[in-house]
């Protein structure tokens, strides 16, 4: 059970959303390989926040924390090693059209700075505003190279049918730079070559938009990554939505690029490199199903 009653959340978020900017809440990130999403020219035109303000950003942490710090994760390769959860969200977001007036992006990793595992978003709906079949949502996606399994302090349970992502080699990329500082910026060049659009039952059709700095930065030389980041394009300005993991994969001799796709949606998603269609996925409305790669539910109430 939450230290909070729920109640004092319908109250709180509107405040939170109020001092959001761009649908976007600026945590401090302070952990490596979480980059930062603060932007300057808001800061600059935003107002100062009261203490209010402050108190009702600081419980919806605290919500958020206490659900994402109950979810386990294990997997074949990754049974006999500590999988743990980076310490602070990669995105913090709202979504004014869909009543999600608080929200953030986690991910955990088996090895400290290396390759993401999965991603799970925590959303909370208004369900004030807009009638839903409960106020916090998850949706779960793998990104692991073995089936993993994971687990809610709700009793929900998942298990992966498939690998979370397959990579592929990055159509006509040039070789990895030789430092970090220009690798990054072949990382964001690539990542502009990306499209993606949602389609759900052919009525909302939306281009997603690419989020200009990646979520997380990464490298595993055991698993020969030399360097990696995730990406991602995101529908009604900053809900991430589609997901992009491109990587300097060392491959014999040669380091080259590498990319890989998954999606946080229920939607249809199409994405393109380059002008040509290389991953898609179906539009899957059913909370609480298991898909081969992903999952979404509301949070079961009766077992917090």
């Amino acid at each position: 059970m939450l230290a909070h009653p729920e109640l004092s959340i319908r109250r709180i978020t509107r405040i939170v959303v109020a001092s959001a900017a761009a649908g976007m809440a600026t945590w401090s990130m302070a952990v490596p390989g979480v980059l930062a999403f603060d932007d300057p020219a808001a800061k600059e035109t935003a107002p100062a926040e009261s203490a209010e303000q402050i108190a009702a950003r600081k419980l919806l942490r605290e919500q958020s924390v206490a659900r994402i710090s109950g979810v386990r994760i294990k997997g074949r390769e990754t049974e006999k090693r500590v999988v743990e959860l980076v310490k602070e969200p990669l995105i913090a977001y709202t979504d004014e059209p869909l009543c999600i007036d608080a929200a953030t992006v986690w991910t955990w990793t088996a090895k400290k700075e290396g390759r993401p595992l999965a991603l799970c978003k925590v959303e909370h709906y208004d369900v004030v505003r807009l009638a839903r079949a409960g106020e916090w949502l998850y949706c779960f996606t793998s990104l692991a190279p073995d089936l993993i399994h994971a687990e809610w302090p709700d009793g929900h349970q998942w298990t992966a049918r498939k690998p979370g992502v397959s990579f592929q080699n990055v159509p006509d990329a040039g070789p990895p730079g030789e430092t970090p500082a220009a690798r990054l910026r072949q990382m964001k060049e690539l990542s502009r070559q990306f499209t993606a659009a949602f389609d759900f039952n052919q009525k909302n059709k939306e281009e997603l938009r690419l989020l200009a700095r990646p979520l997380y930065r990464y490298a595993d030389s055991d698993a020969g990554i030399v360097d990696g980041a995730v990406f991602a394009a995101a529908m009604n300005g900053t809900n991430p939505t589609a997901i992009f993991l491109i990587e300097a994969q060392q491959q014999g001799t040669q380091t080259v690029w590498q990319f890989g796709v998954a999606a946080m949606t229920d939607g249809a998603v199409v994405v393109n490199y380059d002008g040509k269609e290389v991953w898609s996925k179906p539009a899957l409305h059913a909370p609480g199903v298991s898909f081969d790669t992903w999952t979404y539910f509301f949070e079961n109430a009766k077992k917090q």
